[in-house]
């Protein structure tokens, strides 16, 4: 600010950007997730990091998918402020001695609450790999919401394999 030739210089810290996911971090739980739209398989919690480096900060769901190019998911619904932009991603590790499969990762974007289904998606953003395996993956989206979008259905999913089971490590989703 110039006052009367005098420079103020005024700081502020930046906003802290909050996330929007319920124990996005699997903390130490699975709770905030839902399986509703899976296919078969299962999802457990886990304290321990199933590779030397980096040790996550918290736990970790693994995701398993018994189901021949089936997809074992999990997901969960937030509120947004249609218009806005948004960033969501994730960290994952897909172990190795498997046979091939995928990570899938997607956004589904609602013009009502809550993502109700039976209003259907308006928009769908997703995001996949199938490799490297045994290193930690980031996987991540950068979106301009619909005026109109009121929530979104996160959703993270491992499988696609043709001999099943595919197994696959997810912490960190933001």
């Amino acid at each position: 600010i110039h006052i009367r030739e005098s420079v103020i210089v005024v700081s502020q810290a930046a906003n802290a950007i909050p996330n929007l996911i319920s124990n996005g971090g699997f903390d130490s739980t699975l709770t905030g997730w839902s399986d509703a739209y899976s296919g078969l398989g299962s999802a457990t919690w886990t304290a321990g990091s199933p590779v030397t480096a980096p040790v996550p900060m918290s736990g970790l769901a693994l995701l398993t998918s018994n189901e021949p190019r089936g997809v074992y998911q999990l997901s969960q619904c937030v509120s947004i402020i249609g218009g806005k932009t948004y960033e969501a991603g994730v960290k994952v590790l897909i172990p190795g001695g498997q046979a091939n499969g995928v990570i899938n990762f997607a956004i589904f974007e609602y013009w009502v609450p809550n993502c109700s289904v039976s209003a259907g998606y308006k928009g769908w953003r997703p995001v996949s790999a199938n490799g490297p395996t045994d290193v930690w993956l980031e996987k991540s989206i950068v979106w301009n919401s619909d005026f109109n979008a009121k929530s979104v259905l996160v959703v993270i999913g491992a499988g696609g394999s043709d001999a099943p089971p595919f197994r696959a490590y997810f912490d960190d989703v933001f």
